[in-house]
């Protein structure tokens, strides 16, 4: 590969740190809107369109209710009562 070609795929395989998903068991899928492209999905949309060679180029999408019960499901939450050990 020469160098431009280096640095456009480098760039477009980058995957971003994102706090959110250091700390919590949200699947990218669940926890971010499909179509914006600064998103861990789209990172990840745009790894696997590099590795299947364009055949796979995104999610299919699923039904926004859907996504945000997925995401409820796995959301923290704070404690509801202290507990003390003994």
């Amino acid at each position: 590969m020469s160098q431009v070609d280096l640095v456009a795929y480098w760039s477009a395989v980058d995957v971003p740190y994102k706090p959110f998903y250091a700390f919590e068991e949200i699947l990218a899928t669940f926890g971010d809107a499909p179509g914006s492209p600064a998103s861990l999905l789209a990172a990840f949309e745009r790894v696997t369109k590099a590795v299947t060679g364009s055949e796979v180029i995104a999610m299919r999408p699923i039904a926004e209710e859907l996504r945000l019960q997925y995401k409820e499901a796995f959301s923290r939450r704070p404690p509801t009562a202290l507990t003390r050990c003994t």
